[in-house]
């Protein structure tokens, strides 16, 4: 349901709704609900910007192996300068898709950029 709201699929685009989908399925574990969760405590749609929150939802997504969190995690201590944490995250959403991060994401691309001398270095096979 949330998607739903928050894309306008049906219903009147509503993050506030979204969002109060998003965590009752969240709470229950539901891996793609904590992206979005997450996601939205990110960029401040339907409830007030919060990067620890955004941090703590993405965390629970991505330790349940949901790619775009691994992204979003890099992304986000990228931004604060945690480059260590950073590269574990970028490094995690590449080894599962068996693509180079310029495939999937500008910021880790940049990420790598500032390690290694050639894109190629970090292409996991």
């Amino acid at each position: 349901m949330g998607i739903c709201y928050a894309e306008g699929r049906g219903v009147e685009c509503d993050y506030v709704e979204a969002v109060k989908w998003w965590k009752k399925g969240a709470n229950l574990g539901d891996s793609a609900s904590q992206y979005n969760l997450g996601i939205c405590y990110l960029d401040g749609d339907g409830v007030e910007k919060n990067v620890e929150e955004a941090v703590k939802w993405l965390t629970l997504a991505s330790d349940q192996g949901y790619l775009d969190a691994h992204n979003a995690l890099g992304a986000c201590y990228y931004k604060i300068d945690d480059k260590p944490i950073a590269g574990y995250y970028f490094n995690e959403q590449i080894k599962t898709k068996d693509k180079t991060i310029y495939e999937y994401n500008n910021v880790g691309a940049e990420f790598f950029d500032e390690i290694y001398d050639n894109k190629s270095d970090y292409y996991i096979a």
